[in-house]
């Protein structure tokens, strides 16, 4: 049985936390070397969370992925005062 809209999970919430900082960092510009420097992991992690992340939203490129993101507001950035 389907739950009603107001009940639905959003797919972001299907993400695990860590992927969501890695989205957070994604939707505010940040290259996957700086996400890892950010996040304190590797740029081939970054990339295997990148890579979980399209999928789970089911977005094919970095435009669509913003798209689907678009009402989202992170709660906690790592780095969001650093530059880029």
């Amino acid at each position: 049985m389907d739950l009603p809209v107001d009940q639905q999970r959003s797919p972001i919430e299907s993400l695990t936390p860590r992927e969501q900082e890695v989205l957070a960092l994604i939707l505010a510009g940040r290259t996957n070397r700086r996400i890892g420097e950010a996040l304190g992991i590797s740029v081939r992690t970054v990339e295997v969370h990148r890579l979980h992340i399209m999928a789970k939203l089911k977005a094919s490129n970095v435009v669509e992925l913003c798209f689907r993101c678009r009402d989202w507001r992170p709660t906690n950035v790592p780095g969001q005062h650093e530059r880029t």
